[in-house]
């Protein structure tokens, strides 16, 4: 779990190696637990397929071993509803995720705050944005005084919140404390939003930049795009040519639609 909350995604596929290696571990921590922990991080790294395999399998184990209301479901309801969310079948993901929520509110404060966070992520995605602030609010409350490096998602897609209602502040406060891969691309879409091409180019040239998962890779072609549909480059076509094929390929649509305005603009 916490590597996979620190987006070391290498480690979370050692660990659950070794532990689907230990006898002593039941059925169903193998086939639920470790599955969905495993289906959650390739979510988030953005390999779809892979999760959506992870997750499926981890479900249906949850169901035919009585587990689907046990705390070991949580992840694999939470790879789910972010596939569903990924493919705009909001209705699925806000079951799935609401489901999730029922387990983690049973004393379970980090899965809590998470869910609540993807809670917020498919309200935004519905047109629901002070609905969706109110969701990372309470978020935060679960975690408060904690300190929890966590809370920098709530940042991040309270950032993202606020700049799709016009504010070009508090998101540029937001994004201080990110580690610099998420606060180079949150930037670039803030200038972006403020009409500032080449400082959103400059944060997409980043060297911290240099390493990212696939979903990341993606997020940063998607950019790269926009500023160049900005700056009015002929090239602009085939930039966004070469990001649509890589999500096409990947199964995202969701992060095609909503990651740069300038983008779905131009595609209409």
């Amino acid at each position: 779990h916490v590597h996979t909350w620190l987006e070391d995604f290498p480690a979370v596929e050692r660990e659950a190696a070794a532990a689907l290696a230990m006898p002593e571990l039941s059925e169903p921590a193998k086939l639920v637990h470790v599955r969905g922990t495993r289906a959650l991080a390739r979510f988030e790294a953005g390999y779809l397929a892979e999760a959506a395999d992870a997750a499926s399998a981890a479900d249906a184990d949850a169901r035919r071993l009585g587990f689907g209301q046990h705390f070991f479901a949580i992840e694999h309801l939470r790879a789910l509803a972010g596939l569903a969310l990924e493919r705009r079948d909001l209705d699925t993901a806000e079951q799935l995720t609401e489901q999730a929520l029922s387990i983690s509110e049973r004393g379970r404060p980090v899965f809590e705050f998470l869910t609540l966070l993807d809670r917020a992520g498919i309200w935004a995605v519905r047109g629901q944005v002070r609905g969706a602030l109110a969701s990372v609010e309470a978020a935060r409350l679960v975690l408060a005084g904690t300190g929890s490096v966590l809370l920098g998602r709530a940042d991040e897609l309270e950032a993202l919140l606020r700049l799709s209602l016009g504010d070009l502040r508090s998101p540029v406060e937001l994004a201080s404390g990110l580690p610099a891969a998420r606060r180079r691309l949150l930037l670039a879409r803030i200038a972006l939003a403020a009409g500032d091409h080449h400082a959103a180019q400059e944060h997409l040239q980043s060297p911290s930049l240099g390493d990212l998962t696939p979903r990341r890779t993606l997020i940063r072609q998607i950019l790269v795009a926009a500023a160049a549909i900005e700056r009015g480059d002929p090239m602009a076509a085939g930039i966004l040519g070469g990001g649509l094929e890589a999500a096409r390929h990947g199964g995202f649509l969701n992060t095609v639609v909503t990651t740069a305005p300038e983008v779905t603009s131009y595609l209409i």
